[in-house]
């Protein structure tokens, strides 16, 4: 009695790589145009972007319009400028070139982030907000500040106040530009290509590796039809 490979199931192992991984939906680089920083006093405060297309994941203000802070201050950009080549990645891997940041420095810019960037929207918080970025980045930058800046510059470094979680948050970087700390969506997450994509929910990888269980037993040798 012989028996044959079926193979019938043309899925397979690769098929079912591509039922785990769920569709990227943005590839890298990306091409955006910095327009200006507003709120705040330039050099220190939110930036504005837009990118060339509508890249999904991407937390957007209005349009194809997003918002940044620096994270680079050895590098720049110009206004009303187009650059090409920007990346997206985990901030892990930022700044680049540079010093990357730790993992508690990335958790107290996602925490600060939560607590605090939905109301950053004068010339003043925006200002503290991205000298406290910078301070976070790097902590012996100290800058000298007064006012209302101060005062909010003070507010959004103390710890004791985060309490809203973890901002989902990536840096877009270019080896010759200045690199910047970006927000992307609930559920989204940037892959080591620079993709942005959405996390698959457990439920998905449950069917995913029934599925792939299903297939490896279909493809075991099969006794033929008589």
């Amino acid at each position: 009695m012989t028996y044959h490979l079926c193979l019938a199931p043309r899925l397979g192992i690769v098929g079912l790589a591509s039922l785990l991984a769920v569709s990227s939906a943005w590839a890298g680089p990306i091409t955006v145009t910095f327009q200006n920083v507003n709120p705040g006093y330039s050099p220190a405060g939110q930036y504005n972007w837009t990118s060339s297309s509508t890249i999904p994941g991407l937390v957007y203000t209005s349009g194809n319009n997003f918002a940044t802070f620096c994270i680079e201050q050895n590098q720049y950009i110009s206004p009303n400028t187009t650059y090409s080549n920007y990346m997206l990645t985990d901030l892990s891997n930022a700044p680049n070139p540079g010093s990357t940041l730790s993992a508690t420095q990335i958790n107290n810019l996602k925490a600060m982030w939560a607590q605090y960037r939905s109301s950053v929207d004068t010339n003043d918080e925006a200002a503290a907000f991205q000298h406290a970025v910078w301070h976070i980045v790097n902590p012996s930058y100290n800058p000298s500040l007064s006012g209302s800046v101060l005062s909010y510059y003070n507010q959004y470094l103390n710890s004791t106040t985060w309490m809203s979680g973890y901002a989902n948050l990536v840096a877009m970087v270019h080896l010759n530009h200045q690199d910047h700390v970006v927000e992307i969506q609930r559920g989204w997450r940037v892959n080591q290509q620079g993709d942005l994509e959405p996390v698959p929910a457990p439920a998905t990888l449950g069917v995913a590796f029934a599925l792939g269980v299903a297939l490896l037993v279909r493809q075991r040798l099969v006794r033929p039809a008589a």
